[in-house]
């Protein structure tokens, strides 16, 4: 129901009207400035309405414009890091556990000092282990206060109170719907009647609704009826006003959040439609770090202040809109370069000259002019030194870029600025600090929750059992079981229990707790004049039984359930049939080498994807040596030893020590070219004993060999096929009594020769070298190296161990071994003929060869190869 007239005349006459939460400002707000509008005013102040805590704070204000001397406010911020400036020191180095402690005891001592407690009542008390020290925390925290003549904003009523007489002039306050009020804020209110202040209740007796109760099967079938229900409602009326109070919101906020927008709003996944649209509004909200515009922020100050910057920081920062460098269009494209490079860190200096060297000047300067402003010099400095070179480092950076910001995004602006602030403003709080400290606490801070103001919404949910404060056309609160509700009473595990009881502290008496829950049952009547009560029937694989406190006869008949957007398309009957179009022929030198090839072996929708529209897989750095570069520096080892060594005779020609030491110097060299700049000296060391080991495997596996003379190591060849030229890259040519192996190392555990043949080799890479690249080749061998040996794996003419010839259904029984591996040659050019033409005809059919190589594709989404039927059974039912 909108403001009475009674409500909105006082008002008008300067009233302050005080409401339980922030929620409520933007209603009542706009009630009363639509109820001014109806009446033909032109113009009217705006109406005084406050939460409890923004009162007090303009009490404070005002009290220090009459030039009365009083102590200086502290924010939550500055308060939250006095506790921990002064915590104990076993704390200390566990800073997430030091900010949670510290949270825990500073509510603690509020509860206390509200219901006009005391640290001495608390000190003549028995006590046990953690309630001594948190006194001896809280005594240090008060005598903190004390020197310094600040207040936490948390005790301001018990301050103001002393101060009652001065708040002029006296005013009349409306107190709307406010929930239990704690005896400091009593004590206030009683200060300011004496003092002729006018202090009236607003809630005015109403008639209880009988509520309709609905017992649901679990937990999801409530959610679904609450859900059906509010769309129903706001089907049949779309401007009515009603709320839902269910305690899982706290449990599953997000996945809450998705099932309101999908059945409530599925048209906002639609492109033209933004945020600020909702019919409907959460309480709390998710961290204002996880924003991207303050993940942005946050990026930028660790470029500025780290000595080491990890990838995913540099490759989200590069990829960010919200820079203002006039280069922003050719980030991207560093980024991807970047992440070729697979290191898992930067050094700021070296993607300063990175970036120089790919011509982005502005990038450059800004990382530099990040590290002056930040990192200047290694000694701490206050922290609003640290927040001024903040906000100049962003200046530099162009935060929060060009374009012009939502609502949502410049809400989350402000809110970032006051974090700021607070820090700037707790510098004697903290004393001189250093950048990484300073950076550590911003982030910490900026952990709040943060929920941008939307207009006004038409369904609003609760996350607690609380008064809603506001009057709806309907009210659903859910979850009542006997085990949630009434809640259970909490103790304050840092007061004495007997104290806590002596004071009056929420939770201390039973009985009173369940009188609170009654009151709060009736309220709950007089706020709608449509009303359920629901209840799982399990949870948790548990019976559950309503509460006890429930009354009532009526039984509610679920609304139809309605489905969600997924839901509705994927029960879509008919699917409208997309023409194929034609693509042009490919022709001339392509990218990609022999693993074009592989890729349309494997899937035609691969190759293509990957080919035509580079749609390929981004790769992540990692720590360390991944299997790639492990293959990269064992290539390179190779190659420089065989260079050097050149043959059989070469290798036995060296003594035992003289071939450790050339091996040895070839790893070195191969990690240093390959590896140097992203291995630490530990990895460094771990990764060259495992190359050595694994060198010397192959050495002595070679002087088991037949004499043989390496004729060419990683020599490039460019093999046309249907019109495409091919780049390849050939690993090692030996000359065995006068005929050539074509050899590929791999550090593979699972070779098979079988790879190389079929309809569609899944190894096609050997295969096209032994029939384009060198095309006198007699044989084609896989050489598997490992740090527990090596061998020769292949096919071709009989040259030496591990080397078979090459049996087809049609061979005769006593054919010569060159004339089955030549018959073998041709029907590989006949197999990699046709892939290179379909390759350049844009053949693109989803025709996986074989399940596993859809198994880790990343291109699955888009092919949903998971819908198809592969050999006869469902992938989706075998998953």
């Amino acid at each position: 129901m909108p403001l009475s007239e009674s409500l909105l005349l006082k008002i008008s006459q300067g009233a302050c009207l005080l409401v339980p939460f922030r929620r409520h400002l933007r209603r009542l707000r706009q009630e009363y400035d639509e109820a001014m509008l109806a009446t033909g005013v032109g113009c009217w102040p705006t109406a005084d309405i406050l939460t409890v805590d923004a009162w007090l704070q303009t009490l404070h204000q005002g009290l220090l414009s009459t030039g009365a001397r009083q102590d200086l406010l502290l924010s939550d911020l500055e308060a939250i890091t006095l506790w921990e400036a002064t915590a104990p020191e076993g704390l200390e180095p566990m800073q997430s556990a030091l900010n949670q402690a510290a949270r825990q005891a500073r509510q603690s001592w509020l509860a206390l000092r509200s219901h006009h407690g005391t640290l001495r009542q608390v000190a003549a008390m028995d006590l046990n282990t953690d309630q001594q020290q948190f006194l001896a925390w809280a005594q240090r925290v008060e005598a903190r206060l004390a020197d310094s003549r600040l207040i936490d904003q948390g005790c301001l009523s018990l301050s103001l109170q002393q101060h009652a007489n001065r708040l002029l002039p006296a005013r009349t306050l409306l107190l709307h719907r406010l929930p239990r009020l704690t005896p400091a804020l009593e004590g206030l209110l009683a200060g300011l009647k004496d003092a002729g202040w006018a202090v009236e209740l607003t809630d005015e007796p109403a008639e209880p609704h009988a509520p309709s109760m609905y017992q649901a099967v679990d937990r999801a079938d409530e959610r679904g009826a609450w859900l059906a229900w509010a769309r129903d409602r706001l089907v049949r009326d779309p401007s009515s006003r009603i709320a839902v109070i269910t305690p899982e919101l706290g449990e599953c906020r997000a996945a809450v959040e998705r099932e309101l927008l999908s059945v409530l709003q599925p048209e906002l996944d639609t492109p033209g439609h933004t945020a600020g649209e909702r019919v409907f509004d959460l309480p709390g909200g998710n961290a204002l770090s996880a924003l991207g515009i303050i993940q942005t922020l946050l990026d930028l100050l660790r470029v500025g202040t780290s000595p080491s910057i990890e990838w995913p920081t540099i490759s989200r920062l590069l990829r960010s809109r919200y820079l203002g460098l006039e280069e922003s269009d050719r980030l991207e494209a560093f980024e991807a370069e970047l992440r070729k490079r697979c290191l898992p860190s930067f050094s700021p200096q070296w993607l300063v000259g990175e970036a120089q060297r790919c011509s982005l000047t502005l990038l450059a300067d800004a990382i530099a002019q990040g590290l002056t402003l930040l990192r200047p010099d290694p000694l701490p400095r206050p922290a609003d030194e640290w927040v001024q070179g903040m906000s100049a480092c962003l200046g530099v950076w162009g935060w929060p870029g060009r374009e012009s910001l939502d609502s949502d995004e410049y809400q989350a602006v402000e809110a970032a600025s006051a974090v700021l602030r607070d820090l700037a403003s707790a510098a004697d709080l903290l004393g001189p600090i250093e950048g990484a400290t300073a950076l550590a606490l911003l982030s910490r801070h900026l952990q709040v929750p943060f929920q941008p103001e939307r207009g006004t919404p038409r369904l609003w949910l609760f996350d607690r059992y609380v008064d809603p404060g506001m009057d709806f056309d309907a009210l659903w609160v859910a979850g009542l079981t006997a085990n949630r509700w009434p809640e259970a009473t909490a103790l304050d595990p840092l007061l004495p229990r007997s104290l806590q009881r002596s004071l009056g502290l929420p939770g201390t008496d039973t009985d009173e707790h369940i009188r609170e829950a009654r009151r709060l049952l009736d309220s709950w009547a007089c706020r709608a004049a449509e009303l359920v009560f629901s209840w799982p029937a399990v949870e948790d694989e548990a019976a559950q039984a309503p509460s006890p406190l429930l009354g009532g006869n009526r039984a509610y008949v679920p609304a139809p359930p309605i489905n969600s957007r997924a839901q509705q398309l994927i029960g879509t009957a008919l699917l409208e049939p997309i023409p194929l179009t034609p693509v042009d022929r490919l022709s001339g030198p392509i990218r990609g080498g022999s693993k074009l090839l592989e890729w349309q072996s494997a899937c035609p929708f691969r190759a293509f994807a990957q080919l035509r529209v580079a749609a390929g897989e981004r790769a992540e750095p990692e720590e360390g040596v991944n299997h790639a570069l492990r293959g990269t520096i064992l290539h390179a080892a190779l190659r420089l030893f065989w260079d050097q060594t050149r043959d059989r005779q070469g290798l036995l020609s060296l003594t035992p020590e003289a071939r450790l030491e050339r091996a040895d110097s070839c790893v070195r060299q191969a990690l240093h070219d390959h590896a140097g700049h992203r291995l630490g000296p530990q990895a460094m060391a771990v990764e060259a004993t495992w190359q050595l080991t694994a060198l010397q495997r192959t050495i002595e596996h070679h002087l088991q060999r037949r004499a043989f003379e390496v004729v060419g190591t990683e020599q490039k060849h460019t093999v046309e096929l249907a019109g495409l030229q091919i780049d390849c890259s050939v690993d090692r040519v030996d000359r065995i009594d006068g005929q050539l192996l074509v050899i590929d190392y791999k550090t593979s555990k699972t070779l098979k020769t079988a790879s190389w043949f079929g309809r569609r080799p899944e190894a096609p890479q050997l295969p096209l070298y032994a029939t384009a690249a060198v095309g006198e080749a007699a044989a084609i061998a896989f050489c598997q190296v490992s740090s527990s040996g090596a061998r020769l794996l292949g096919v071709g003419c009989e040259l030496e161990a591990g080397i078979a010839s090459p049996l087809s259904a049609a061979s005769e029984p006593n054919e010569e071994p060159m004339t089955l591996w030549r018959q073998q040659q041709r029907d590989w050019a006949l197999q990699l003929t046709a892939l290179a033409t379909d390759l350049a005809e844009g053949v693109a059919e989803v025709d996986p060869r074989a399940e596993e190589d859809c198994r880790h594709c990343h291109l699955r989404p888009a092919c949903r190869v998971h819908w198809l039927s592969i050999d006869g059974e469902s992938a989706e039912s075998e998953e």
